[in-house]
């Protein structure tokens, strides 16, 4: 026999938290520069990846402020 659990009432009040906003979104991109891992790259590079219209232009406006951390091919 399976036990029937309720869903608290006040969830149906509850906010979704996605889309991020520009501000959030924005330190994603700050937080993923400084990321020396990938442990902490993940969290700020999920959100660059589901935020990519938001988020590319601030990741290529980084990207050409920061010549240092260019990869020579």
């Amino acid at each position: 026999m399976q036990s029937q659990r309720k869903i608290p009432a006040e969830v149906l009040s509850h906010k979704d938290s996605f889309p991020l906003s520009a501000t959030a979104i924005r330190q994603a991109v700050i937080d993923y520069g400084k990321a020396t891992n990938p442990g902490s790259a993940g969290k700020p590079l999920a959100v660059i990846l589901t935020h990519g219209d938001a988020a590319l232009p601030l990741v290529r406006q980084a990207y050409s402020k920061n010549p240092a951390k260019r990869i020579n091919r």
